[in-house]
């Protein structure tokens, strides 16, 4: 097995992008992949700023945040590290954005790829018969959105409520395949009902009832105060990828592979809840100084 870089040296790897690169972003995941899937989506959000042929993943929140308070000081090139919501969204974040810094106003990356409309072109593309309209009719994203979206987000609330009262109970690690019935990618009401329950009761054995409802109380709380949408709050890639696929595969006959499906929706999923990333960038004024300088000197 090879060695896995660390985030210094991932950083360090922007340094030979240089001439690929206007705007050198640093985010979390490396998984296989992620590279190519973010350097897709930021691509387009910053195609009339910035050329953006390449990312660098630095390895996990903590990785990123860490890196960008070293570095902040002295960057001299236009930079942005981009850190995920995650369940910080329930529970409470003392992250927010700032000048180099900027956290997804959902859970991750691939909450913005669940895009409805990025999931039609993609059917029509596996469908050699059928119409558009006839294959968005069978897909029926609203169906599937008003059928899972609330039940989804009460999931992750008690994910949240557990993660602070009984953090060595697995919460996003639970499959979610272990919560549906057959292949249409919708929750099942009694697999999800016991999952809740059971959470809630070994959450009430480790803090107590009392603690139990303070804690969910800040979570409601947080939740209202945010301003997200239901599916804000749930991991896209562990809980929402996994039953839109499954609906998608029940839909149009396809071989096609978890990471086409998701570079592929990285291609044409609309970025407009992300366009604000762009306020954020750090460096910009001072390579645009120093262009001028060199211009006038010329």
């Amino acid at each position: 097995m090879l060695p896995e870089r660390s985030s210094t040296g991932n950083f360090a790897r922007s340094v030979f992008f240089e001439e690929d690169n206007d705007l050198d972003i640093y985010i979390e995941d490396t998984a296989i992949g992620s590279e190519k899937i973010a350097s897709k989506i930021f691509s387009r959000v910053f195609a009339d700023k910035f050329k953006v042929s390449q990312v660098f993943p630095l390895g996990g929140r903590g990785a990123v945040i860490s890196k960008f308070n070293e570095e902040k000081e002295r960057i001299t090139r236009p930079s942005l590290f981009v850190i995920d919501g995650d369940i910080y969204h329930l529970t409470g974040d003392s992250i927010s954005c700032e000048r180099g810094l900027y956290r997804f106003p959902f859970y991750c990356i691939e909450n913005l790829m669940m895009d409805p409309a990025a999931f039609h072109n993609i059917l029509d593309e596996e469908d050699a018969t059928r119409s558009e309209a006839e294959l968005v009719a069978a897909f029926d994203y609203t169906d599937w959105n008003n059928t899972n979206a609330e039940k989804l987000k009460e999931l992750f609330i008690e994910y949240a409520i557990s993660r602070a009262l009984n953090p060595s109970e697995p919460t996003i690690a639970y499959d979610v395949k272990n919560l549906v019935s057959g292949n249409k990618g919708v929750l099942d009401d009694h697999k999800l009902i016991a999952r809740i329950d059971d959470l809630r009761s070994k959450s009430v054995a480790k803090a107590g009832l009392e603690n139990y409802e303070v804690a969910r109380d800040l979570v409601i709380t947080q939740c209202a105060q945010s301003g997200l949408e239901d599916l804000d709050y749930v991991s896209g890639k562990d809980y929402i990828f996994p039953l839109l696929k499954t609906r998608l595969r029940s839909t149009v006959k396809t071989n096609v592979t978890d990471l086409n499906l998701r570079t592929r929706l990285a291609k044409t999923c609309s970025v407009e809840k992300i366009m604000a990333c762009c306020d954020y960038v750090i460096g910009a004024d001072i390579q645009r100084s120093m262009r001028e300088h060199t211009a006038a000197n010329a």
